[in-house]
């Protein structure tokens, strides 16, 4: 597969559209239940719990209410009725559990048959880290229905799910993401789309200095903001020509893009059914129009700087991953080599900001406290 060849070339939607045979059904559960444990749908605890408690405890209450209690159904003691009650919830709970359990199994068996027959490695659950700015959000972070692809570069698609709060106000998150892997690393690019923020802003959590935004010709400026190191301007002049922009613009005007190093990742809101086969359409579309032209102009990028400080005895740049960079990339989680071109210190990440409203507490916190201090002094 050639750079400029988009990495879902071929894609075979057929076992999303129609169930498979039960053969290849029974064979794919069989495989993935002693390959991947975690392929196995968990029961969800809590609802378990609370329909236990409640089955059980209405017709507890029922044989322990007084004979003579006013009753709250004229016509049916409390305990006949906390029976029924109790019934009724073991019944329609159990029930419940089993369908969601049954659907829970057949979107991972679906998904399961359709990695096997696109060459895809399926993980239900996934503990990767990577370095984009959407992974760096919340806690509890996994990724979940990751779907990975390798030829000649890495392709991935999944969803990145994590918490925010705390006791009763923690939420939950879901966001769709996809990766693809570059010919080379690029310095720390960021396009924020304009069409998904809020009324707040970004939809991102990302914090960079806003003096890190390249303003770029035409409409682009529109459609994303654009944030790149200081320094690296020309850089990102160099990799979003017009007709790059153009393809961003009429192919992905909705989504976050960001290159960290020598992946891309592309972020899609709010998680993915993959499952679907009208959401891989959309996939499709999306990296059909990005890849052949980003693929194509990042290609023959290089840092010139990286090139003088490895002149000047600096970190080389090398022709192939050393046993390092190899053992890095293991442990954050990258089943793939980095990309063999280096990029200076300067470039590899965006600067982060300290936010106004932190700034102005901390400065008022201090105020207090030295103003406290000196009013003890006096007293």
């Amino acid at each position: 597969m050639s750079s400029a060849d988009s990495p879902l070339l071929g894609l075979d939607v057929e076992p999303l559209r129609v169930s498979s045979s039960g053969q290849e059904r029974a064979s794919a559960r069989a495989r993935l239940k002693t390959e991947a444990p975690e392929f196995v749908p968990p029961w969800p605890f809590r609802s378990t719990v609370v329909i236990l408690l409640v089955g059980v405890g209405a017709p507890v209450y029922g044989m322990l209410t007084r004979t003579g209690t006013a009753e709250l159904v004229p016509g049916v003691p409390l305990q006949t009725l906390g029976f029924l009650v109790g019934g009724v919830v073991l019944g329609g709970g159990a029930l419940w559990l089993v369908v969601s359990r049954r659907v829970a199994w057949s979107r991972r068996l679906r998904l399961a048959v359709f990695a096997e027959r696109n060459g895809f490695v399926f993980r239900p659950v996934d503990d990767s880290v990577y370095p984009g700015t959407l992974f760096q959000q919340g806690g509890a972070r996994r990724l979940e229905n990751m779907l990975r692809r390798q030829h000649d570069r890495v392709f991935e698609a999944g969803e990145f799910v994590f918490e925010t709060g705390s006791e009763k106000n923690r939420r939950q998150h879901r966001r769709g993401y996809l990766m693809l892997q570059l010919d080379r690393r690029l310095p720390h690019i960021l396009l924020d789309a304009r069409s998904n923020n809020g009324l707040f802003g970004s939809n991102l959590s990302h914090g960079f200095d806003r003096s890190q935004i390249l303003g770029l010709e035409g409409d682009f400026d529109r459609y994303f903001t654009l944030y790149c190191p200081r320094g690296y301007e020309r850089d990102a002049l160099y990799v979003f020509t017009p007709d790059v922009m153009a393809a961003f613009i009429d192919g992905a005007a909705d989504v976050d893009v960001e290159i960290v190093d020598d992946l891309l990742f592309v972020y899609l809101g709010d998680g993915l059914r993959l499952d679907d086969p009208t959401e891989w359409g959309r996939i499709e579309r999306i990296v059909s129009a990005l890849w052949p032209k980003t693929a194509k102009q990042t290609s023959a990028y290089s840092d010139d700087r990286a090139m003088r400080r490895s002149s000047d005895g600096g970190y080389p740049t090398t022709t192939g991953a050393s046993a390092t960079e190899a053992t890095t990339a293991s442990a954050a989680g990258l089943l793939f080599p980095p990309s063999v071109t280096e990029v200076a210190e300067a470039g590899r990440r965006l600067r982060g900001r300290i936010p106004v409203v932190t700034t102005v507490a901390s400065v008022v916190l201090t105020l207090v406290a030295v103003g406290f201090w000196i009013f003890r002094l006096a007293a």
